[in-house]
């Protein structure tokens, strides 16, 4: 649970060439991980931003979950670590900053820059935290073309009311792992959407994606998820269409790594869910026209097959066939 350790990476101030600002391109797209380090079995949270243009990943949060030295300074055996509860506190995972080639598992998810700040805010507000540090957005920063994040330390404040990440990184135990955590942390920064499948509250389960971090970036592909649909604020027809669409999503799990196309077809797969989340307030008849233009432009992609097979629909094709028994449902 790696719970009485840190992560064994290189620390982002040993390099005196440690990077302190990131500036990317107006064309780009904000996103939260939850990472799994295999090694350390370790959870934790990264935040970054993809820039389009230049298709990098750059990281400008990483937070967990680890036992509380400042409190607890004696080190304790793993049968102790099952069976007791133990100080616990955020901490930034500063290695992901200047590690090379370094593996983990992950699931991302898009989030608005709405959704950073209170992310940060809550940050802020976690008393059981030390030395916590992020980049962020700068208000002055005045060229059009391009977004400048600039790192610093946050100052945390006293919360007025105990809140669940108080709470969870207030102590480490069977039951309250780094992975339990991670999860309060991925809640905060999706605003309370559900993170779908593939996220197990088991601290030794691997996520469904695989990347590696080198430098402060994340490798491609990166799989970005959209937030999942929420209930209370679609119609019952846009949320039974999103949520099919959602769960194609989720198998490109099983398939990203035989298929080189997996990203590409990812994302136009989301670029249709998000055409049918902004137009939440169009008739029925035009969230069809929009599904059946999006699919007359990817005949050659909803007609691909994972595997070989003469007389069986694709994967895309019997998709979109559930997403027209919807159109007839009352």
């Amino acid at each position: 649970m790696a719970n009485n350790r840190t992560i064994d990476l290189p620390r982002k101030n040993q390099q005196e060439d440690a990077q302190d600002e990131i500036i990317v391109s107006v064309d780009n797209e904000l996103f939260l991980a939850i990472c799994y380090d295999k090694k350390a079995i370790h959870t934790y949270t990264v935040v970054g931003i993809r820039d389009k243009r230049t298709d990098q990943n750059h990281i400008l949060s990483s937070t967990g979950k680890y036992l509380n030295r400042q409190v607890r300074k004696i080190p304790f055996s793993l049968l102790e670590a099952f069976f007791s509860v133990i100080p616990g506190r955020l901490k930034e995972d500063e290695g992901v900053y200047v590690a090379k080639d370094y593996a983990v598992t992950y699931k991302a998810f898009t989030i608005t820059e709405q959704l950073y700040q209170n992310y940060l805010e809550q940050l802020f507000l976690t008393t059981r935290s030390s030395n916590l540090g992020a980049f962020h957005k700068d208000l002055d920063h005045n060229d059009p073309q391009t977004v400048r994040y600039v790192y610093s330390k946050l100052n945390q404040t006293h919360p007025q009311n105990e809140n669940p990440l108080n709470q969870s990184a207030s102590y480490l135990s069977v039951s309250n792992t780094c992975r339990n955590t991670a999860k309060v942390l991925l809640d905060v920064g999706i605003g309370g959407k559900s993170e779908g499948q593939g996220v197990s509250s088991c601290f030794l389960t691997q996520l469904p994606f695989k990347t590696k971090f080198n430098l402060g970036k994340m490798d491609n592909p990166l799989f970005i998820f959209p937030i999942s649909p929420c209930k209370e604020k679609l119609s019952a027809k846009l949320f039974n269409i999103l949520s099919v669409i959602y769960q194609q999503l989720e198998s490109f799990s099983k398939i990203y790594e035989s298929n080189p196309h997996a990203l590409e077809e990812f994302e136009k797969l989301k670029g249709l869910y998000k055409q049918l989340e902004d137009k939440r307030n169009q008739t029925v008849y035009e969230l069809f026209r929009t599904i059946d233009n999006w699919e007359f432009r990817n005949q050659q992609l909803v007609k691909s097959k994972h595997k070989f097979s003469f007389f069986s629909p694709s994967p895309l094709q019997t998709m979109l066939a559930e997403i027209k028994k919807i159109e007839f449902k009352l």
